[in-house]
């Protein structure tokens, strides 16, 4: 998967660029605020359908259009396989300046809505703000892995969805209930089994999901930190190699493989252990927490975790791992052996099961608070994913640069999971991420891409890179509101 072109018009500081991309690494430097990181925010947005650092969509607007073309676009050729299609958003203000913003998606010319484009691109975006994966509110956890999960099967997506809207209906019932605007309960009841059915299915496919990732997580830390599967002190080669042993023989991201079929076996389709997972939502939706979060002070309920299955045969335990641990406002039911397949389908309805009815007692015992509060105070948009290292927490306990390691590994399987479930690798965007990192780091992730992987990252010092590396990317110059090749 990847781009051929992009086109943007009146983006930010770009009034008009037509750029021609090829696969491999492009490097794109120059001066801070030249706008090199508003080029990731473009392909970004064709992969979402907005920013991810605007706060305001009015924000991608240029401060001098071109008044011949009232309205800001970007579009992108995009070609997976043996696809290719054109992917837009157009901006365009109502009536003056001042005015919201209307936004449209286009697929192939054809109208679309937003969270379509999640299948058409995917993208992996590397900041120095990813931090916050480990050390931020859970409210980022949940966006990141609903975002993921989204990708990975639209099935998520759409229960998602009808899980956010069925907690909104339901709150408002529970703030007329308490204004006594009405005392029907019957209806109350009927939106409990609403969103205790959708809000199992969350719970059980972020569960599998964290089972599935847990040994090839383990491993790629285990290679950052220049440690091996025992936890003596090694190379990062070594951790490499120690990372393809625990997948199955498969590197996880092969440094001199092309991109493999969708008939390759995935990488991690047998890279399943024992951990504890998360929920969010997705980038492009409004959080769940604005219609979740409790207007009071009162602590919530506490966080149930629970341990995921043995790890697979073939699958050494490690020393003291990177683990994923999956703390549910809701108690839930030990966890079914891994899939095969990471699919909504493919969960156990049985277990599904269990999980809805730990979830309706939940909801019983928490009633009086409910009304009193008159808003929703457990289920998976209050769940929260820990990162561990033995038994101590990396938020609490973790020093600085363990943290950064953290979510970099976090990402660094995200690109593997995604290309094991489509066969297509996702595109990289490294904004001033390599930047974070020490020199023998960054060259062990830019060595970890796949040749034929579109990767892009920014920086003002090209030294940051190895001449080798420079040698064989596409290194673009940003300045002066254009874009050349160096």
């Amino acid at each position: 998967m990847y781009l051929t072109k992009l086109s943007l018009t009146n983006f930010r500081n770009y009034r008009a660029v037509e750029l021609p991309l090829a696969r491999g690494l492009t490097i794109l430097t120059g001066p801070n605020g030249a706008g090199k990181s508003n080029v990731l925010e473009a392909i970004h947005c064709l992969a979402t359908g907005r920013s991810y650092r605007a706060r305001s969509e009015a924000e991608l607007r240029s401060i001098a259009p071109d008044p011949a073309r009232p309205y800001t676009r970007v579009a992108g050729d995009v070609t997976a396989g043996e696809h290719a299609t054109t992917l837009e958003v157009i901006w365009a203000a109502e009536q003056d300046q001042d005015a919201a913003f209307s936004k449209r998606i286009r697929i192939g010319g054809a109208p679309r809505r937003a969270s379509s484009l999640l299948q058409h691109l995917h993208v992996v975006l590397f900041t120095p703000h990813d931090i916050a994966l480990v050390d931020g509110p859970p409210s980022s956890r949940r966006r990141y892995l609903d975002y993921l999960l989204s990708r990975i099967d639209p099935s998520y997506l759409r229960t998602l969805q009808g899980y956010e809207h069925v907690m909104a209906e339901r709150n408002a019932l529970l703030r007329a209930l308490r204004e006594g605007a009405t005392r029907d309960l019957r209806q109350l009841e009927a939106w409990n089994h609403e969103l205790t059915s959708l809000g199992a299915t969350l719970i059980g496919f972020r569960s599998a999901y964290a089972a599935h990732v847990a040994a090839p997580l383990a491993a790629y830390y285990a290679a950052l930190a220049g440690t091996s599967g025992d936890g003596t002190a090694d190379s990062a080669e070594s951790g490499a190699s120690n990372a393809a042993r625990h997948q199955g023989g498969t590197e996880p991201l092969p440094r001199n493989a092309t991109s493999p079929t969708r008939d390759t076996k995935p990488p991690l389709q047998d890279a399943a252990t024992s951990t504890q997972h998360e929920h969010s939502r997705p980038s492009h939706e409004e959080p769940v927490s604005r219609n979740a979060e409790s207007p009071t002070r009162q602590a919530p309920p506490p966080l149930r975790t629970t341990e995921a299955g043995p790890p697979r045969a073939g699958l050494p335990a490690q020393g003291p791992e990177l683990r994923l641990r999956y703390e549910a406002t809701v108690p839930l039911p030990p966890t079914p052996p891994p899939l095969d397949e990471l699919r909504v389908s493919a969960l156990s309805q049985a277990w599904l099961a269990d999980i809805q009815t730990a979830f309706a007692a939940a909801l019983a015992e928490q009633a009086p608070r409910e009304r009193a509060q008159a808003v929703t105070v457990v289920g998976p948009h209050r769940d929260d994913l820990t990162f561990l290292r033995g038994s101590h927490s990396l938020a609490a306990y973790g020093s600085r640069g363990e943290q950064r390691l953290a979510a970099l590994t976090l990402k660094l399987t995200e690109i593997a999971l995604l290309q094991a479930v489509s066969g297509e690798w996702p595109v990289i965007l490294l904004d001033d991420f390599l930047s974070e990192l020490d020199a023998q780091r960054r060259q062990h992730v830019l060595a970890s891409l796949v040749p034929n992987v579109q990767a892009f990252a920014t920086t003002s010092d090209l030294q940051q890179f190895s001449p080798d590396v420079v040698a064989n990317a596409q290194v673009m110059r940003v300045g002066n509101d254009m874009i050349t090749p160096a």
